[in-house]
């Protein structure tokens, strides 16, 4: 059995528990996550354009406020009906067949964002809203926050019954100059 398979077949109940779980992850382990993303703030060079400094900085910078904004946005998703299985149209054909259209997961959907934490958080979020396999590639700026923020969402997912293998993350260094 895939684990596109098993991701399709979460029960609504399932990932509303697994949503939830994400969330309460994150305010529980905000200390770590803020203190990952402070390395990667450390570590973006002062050197150069100040302005492109400047962006970089307000572009990954958490705070206990930006963690809430994650919370918040999981817990959209809670509150959001399920949009798998959901019937968009139906219609009868001329010769007696009756057709319908059915929203269904698309399986696998794959992520590169340079965007910033928040959409980490998203993205992990819409797929197991969606029953859909998430792999998920951020920016080299904030390698740290990011394996900080899915380590703790794929954990509490997993314990909710989300298959191990349904959010995947892949974490790249910043490729060497030469």
């Amino acid at each position: 059995k895939t684990v596109a398979r098993s991701m399709a077949g979460l029960s609504s109940q399932k990932k509303h528990n697994a949503l939830q779980a994400m969330a309460d992850a994150l305010e529980s382990q905000a200390s770590d996550i803020l203190q990952a993303n402070e390395r990667d703030l450390a570590a973006i060079s002062k050197e150069g354009d100040k302005q492109v400094y400047r962006q970089a900085i307000e572009q990954i910078r958490m705070t206990e406020e930006s963690i809430q904004v994650m919370v918040d946005r999981l817990l959209d998703f809670v509150a959001y009906p399920d949009p798998v299985g959901g019937m968009s149209q139906a219609w009868m054909t001329p010769d007696g067949l009756q057709v319908h259209m059915v929203r269904a997961p698309i399986g696998v959907i794959g992520v590169i964002s340079d965007m910033g934490p928040l959409m980490t958080v998203e993205s992990l979020g819409m797929c197991v809203k969606t029953n859909n396999v998430c792999v998920y590639r951020g920016g080299t700026e904030w390698l740290q926050t990011n394996a900080a923020l899915f380590n703790c969402l794929q954990e509490a997912a997993v314990k909710e019954g989300v298959p191990d293998g349904g959010l995947v993350f892949l974490d790249r260094a910043a490729p060497e100059a030469g």
